[in-house]
């Protein structure tokens, strides 16, 4: 039986893949590599279980649009991760998670070294980003996949995959949200170090990077949107580190507003992240975790750019574009809406179902050889 390894190079897909880790080493010991610094909670957390911790932060950053530091990211991930695969012969079996750009190089020295690859989240849409061709060159490297939905189980159907290699589970990340409990708000701005009576909008806003987005002219009318409506505290969520990340935490260190507090924070956990979104008086971006995450605790949101197009959207869902009068309107359609339903992506046993596959797959030792139809 070989040891799997679990790969995550950023926090947001950690919290995702954490349970499904815990429950997978009551099977067997398994790997666990980080490319980023874990907090201490995680690491105590994670060292209960029968989980061999690998952490090596690679300090990817933040950067412009068109910035040579993406090179240099690209660079430290094949240095370093050559020599551990090399290293690691004996495993078999690799499971990574999404899309972000630092997987794709992972995945393709996995592949080069013959080691199987298990993709979660594989067939998804997302037009506004590079991520589509990202995830689908990562699907076509992995062996088996574990989906969503079935409208994505479809897509790698259509893209040559093989039926018996594709499972829907569900959501990971619904379910880990379905099962947390949502802070007292006192207890959690108060740790946040923010107002409680302040009027409060979260920001979930991650680069475009498939097209020219004018950074300060759409974030100028969502300023004004709040202004208009008398929020005085705008609650920046952590940006990844995709091109673009830099000059939007520029804008908002940059920003002075006099009837709007602006607060940049940084990773806050899953907890914490769900609590936040459900306290806020409004919650408005362009985040997956308003489409798989959200809705499991009824958290409306305001869905800005096109970066989630494809996604199959809740009720909880209110599409905007980005100008006053759009987010005047979806902001009061919101407010008059009510909502309850947990969204199409959740499943029970998500993280069990997989796991267990997961399991039967390390011990039946299938082939590198794919099949393509």
């Amino acid at each position: 039986m070989s040891t799997p390894l679990f790969i995550s190079t950023s926090p947001s897909d950690f919290h995702i893949l954490k349970e499904l880790v815990k429950k997978q080493s009551k099977f067997h010991k398994i790997d666990f590599l980080l490319l980023f610094q874990l907090d201490d909670d995680s690491i105590h957390d994670l060292k209960k279980y029968n989980i061999n911790l690998i952490i090596n932060d690679l300090k990817l950053t933040n950067k412009k649009s068109n910035s040579e530091l993406i090179s240099k990211d690209l660079k430290k991930i094949n240095n370093f991760f050559i020599d551990f695969i090399a290293e690691k012969s004996s495993i078999e079996l690799v499971i990574i998670l999404g899309d972000r750009y630092e997987l794709l190089p992972i995945a393709q020295i996995l592949y080069l070294f013959k080691k199987i690859i298990i993709h979660i989240h594989g067939g998804e849409i997302t037009q506004g980003s590079w991520d589509d061709s990202i995830r689908h060159s990562i699907s076509k490297l992995s062996r088996f996949h574990f989906v969503t939905s079935n409208a994505a189980k479809n897509i790698l159907l259509r893209m040559g995959e093989q039926k018996n290699n594709v499972f829907n589970y569900g959501s990971l990340g619904a379910e880990n949200v379905k099962n947390i409990d949502i802070l007292d708000k006192n207890i959690l701005f108060k740790k946040l170090k923010i107002d409680p009576e302040s009027k409060t909008c979260l920001l979930v806003m991650q680069p475009i990077t498939n097209q020219d987005f004018n950074l300060d002219f759409n974030f100028n009318k969502i300023i004004k949107f709040l202004i208009n409506n008398k929020f005085n505290q705008l609650l920046v969520s952590k940006i990844n580190s995709d091109p673009g990340s830099a000059d939007m935490i520029n804008y908002f260190l940059n920003a002075n507003y006099e009837n709007l507090n602006i607060k940049l924070l940084e990773t806050l956990g899953l907890e914490n992240y769900i609590s936040l979104a459900k306290h806020a008086d409004l919650v408005m971006g362009n985040s997956s975790s308003f489409i798989f995450e959200f809705p499991l605790k009824n958290i409306k949101s305001i869905l800005l750019t096109n970066r989630q197009n494809g996604r199959e959207l809740s009720e909880q869902i209110f599409v905007s574009k980005i100008n006053v009068r759009s987010l005047q309107v979806s902001y009061k359609n919101l407010l008059e809406t009510k909502t309850k339903s947990l969204g199409p992506y959740y499943k029970k046993n998500t993280a069990t179902n997989i796991a267990d596959k997961i399991y039967k797959l390390s011990t039946s030792r299938p082939k590198f050889y794919k099949v393509f139809k």
